[in-house]
């Protein structure tokens, strides 16, 4: 059983990765459009109630940094004009947002609020790709809750077109795609961390449910980005609010469901057609009567929570500590999988040192020769000739390996050779009925801890907890 358990921790990094924080901006004008300074400004998440406060200098200039994505309210204030806000403004991750504003003249205590605003670009950065947010990964069909064949959607990006079932950790499958022919590979990460894993392959697949945006971009030339030339795929989970929210679903796929491969099929034709032949009609109709497909069944299932960290009597941390808790698990059990379906294993007659069918497909290359006959050759001088056994077969006194007796007892009877004799007989054996059992268990865990930054009655800005 695998267990994973992954640390989302936005406060602090260990490593180095790409920053998923955004950043408001803008300037602040009266309405004959020259600055206005010292304009307090107020950037609240309207999510979490956290506030980050700036006031404009000289040039009108005002920021806020370090932002988790998210729905956003400004406001600003500066005495002779009316207090304006701006709602509805939507940051993606490590998205740079201009808020400018103009403010009109009239006392403070007047208010004029920007309920509908226009969309918002973000004209700083210089790379280009796609961002998906969560409703669009809802959206879209994805396989077994993995949102990594989303990125496939990104323009720019190349995959060899065929369609795979991309599982809860199949990290393989999960990774191949690529631009530029896939020349350095790809990068990945989550909230900023890397998340890089074998071969530059993608490390941890989190649910759909975790992940708040995904941002796929095929061009990108900050120096956050700088580890690679492929594609940089960029996953941010999502965070705990002032709500308690959470999810929760089941998938469940029966084997029988699905059409039975070319294989298998011919095999359950062979296996009647062969009852027939002998004239066992009865068990020719019980093999008819018993479905193409072998049994099996795939469970998924998964919950997500998330809210203020909240100790009844003990602890409140609304508008200041969040958390947001995941459980992802799967269960396999069924037959193998068609990719594992076809096998070589010995014949009967192989097992007995009867290897004179095999003549029948090549007299070359199956002829076997006693290597206890070893001689020079007459006719090459430092050469040596074996004498082949006679008829192709091995004499039982020769088999005397101790290990035959165990592995013949343990090694599966062929259950598909060629009904032709000329053909040799490979992929004799189908593991129609071999046991594929698989488990999988991944938490995720992510914490915020917000410091809300407010103006005191001074006009400076007062940290408190």
């Amino acid at each position: 059983m695998l267990y994973v358990a992954v640390g989302l921790l936005l406060t602090a990094h260990a490593l180095p990765g790409q920053e998923t924080r955004g950043m408001i901006y803008g300037r602040v004008t009266d309405p004959q459009g020259a600055v206005v300074p010292g304009v307090r400004v107020a950037v609240t998440n309207v999510d979490t109630n956290t506030t980050v406060a700036a006031t404009t200098n000289d040039s009108g200039y005002y920021e806020a940094n370090l932002l988790i994505h998210g729905n956003y309210q400004v406001s600003f204030e500066a005495s002779g004009f009316r207090r304006l806000v701006r709602r509805g403004i939507v940051l993606p991750m490590s998205t740079r947002v201009e808020v400018s504003a103009t403010l009109e003249l009239g006392p403070v205590s007047e208010s004029v609020t920007v309920e509908a605003a226009a969309p918002l670009i973000d004209a700083v950065s210089a790379s280009s790709g796609r961002v998906l947010d969560n409703r669009t990964q809802q959206a879209l069909p994805t396989s077994f809750n993995n949102v990594t064949i989303l990125a496939r959607l990104t323009p720019g990006v190349q995959t060899n077109g065929e369609v795979r079932i991309l599982d809860a950790n199949d990290q393989g499958s999960s990774s191949d795609y690529r631009i530029a022919g896939s020349v350095g590979g790809n990068e990945w990460a989550i909230d900023g961390a890397p998340n890089q894993g074998v071969a530059r392959q993608v490390g941890f697949l989190p649910h759909t449910d975790v992940v708040a945006e995904m941002k796929i971009e095929t061009a990108g030339f900050e120096a956050s980005v700088g580890h690679t030339t492929g594609a940089v795929v960029s996953l941010v989970s999502k965070a705990g609010t002032n709500e308690f929210h959470g999810s929760a679903n089941f998938q469940h796929i029966q084997n029988r469901w699905n059409a039975a491969n070319f294989f298998t099929a011919q095999l359950w034709q062979r296996q009647i057609a062969d009852a027939e032949a002998k004239g066992d009609y009865g068990l020719a109709q019980q093999l008819r009567n018993t479905p193409k497909q072998p049994g099996g069944l795939k469970n998924y299932w998964a919950g997500t929570l998330g809210g203020p960290v909240w100790i009844p009597k003990v602890f409140n941390g609304k508008d200041r500590l969040f958390f947001f808790f995941s459980y992802y698990g799967k269960r396999w059990s069924e037959t193998t999988s068609s990719q594992y379906l076809n096998h070589t294993f010995p014949t009967l007659a192989d097992r007995e040192g009867n290897f004179a069918p095999h003549l029948l497909a090549d007299a070359v290359r199956y002829q076997i020769h006693d290597p206890l006959s070893v001689k020079p050759d007459p006719a090459r001088p430092t050469q040596y000739i074996r004498d082949p056994f006679p008829g192709n077969i091995l004499p039982k006194s020769r088999i005397n390996n101790p290990a035959y007796s165990f592995y013949s007892k343990i090694i599966p009877i062929p259950n598909n050779n060629p009904t032709d004799p000329k053909k040799e007989p490979l992929n004799n054996w189908l593991a129609v009925a071999m046991p594929w059992t698989a488990d999988y268990i991944a938490l995720t865990n992510r914490i915020d801890f917000h410091r809300n930054c407010l103006p005191g009655p001074d006009g400076q800005s007062r940290t408190f907890f």
